[in-house]
């Protein structure tokens, strides 16, 4: 499975074992995988079993999941952010988070640049989309230096009223 690297990040697909780890806490997931996870760097952590059910009924769909986000100097797991899936009419949506610590440092720019990166390479991705709250916000700021645009309110029926994000260029 191919990781993502940039200058001061890995984003390493995460896969059942790293899932289950992490259910386990902290210091489970530190022994077995020789890095830290930092306090807040899931900002769902209901999330973890639905992922690890897809994980395991369908493993293929690991690059099209959940990456984490390693802070490489600091050997640190700081984040999460990833796919919503597999593209589907050309398009994959990306969602991301990082820990309170590790805000303010350019780490989510990083990450969903190299992620827009990523899902434009494959043939079946034409465009890349994310979702925010509507309201100017660190996410939104974020997505605007990646080259994302603003283009349309959708009324999401878990989320509410959510602004949609778009990046078109090749």
């Amino acid at each position: 499975m191919t990781i993502l690297e940039t200058e001061r990040l890995q984003l390493l697909p995460a896969g059942p074992d790293h899932i289950r780890a992490m259910l386990s806490g902290s210091a489970a997931f530190s022994q077995v995988f020789d890095m830290t996870l930092v306090d807040g760097y899931l900002a769902f952590p209901e999330a973890l079993y639905p992922t690890l059910e897809a994980l395991e009924s369908d493993p293929d769909i690991a690059p099209w999941w959940m990456y984490l986000i390693v802070h490489k100097r600091d050997r640190a797991v700081v984040g999460t952010a990833g796919y919503k899936g597999r593209p589907r009419n050309y398009r994959v949506e990306l969602g991301y988070s990082v820990a309170p610590s590790y805000q303010n440092r350019g780490i989510a720019t990083e990450a969903v640049k190299a992620l827009t990166f990523n899902a434009k390479t494959h043939e079946d991705v034409g465009l890349v989309i994310a979702h925010t709250l509507p309201q100017d916000s660190a996410s939104t700021r974020v997505l605007t230096k990646c080259s994302f645009v603003h283009t349309t309110d959708i009324d999401d029926p878990d989320d509410g009223l959510v602004w949609r994000w778009e990046h078109q260029s090749k």
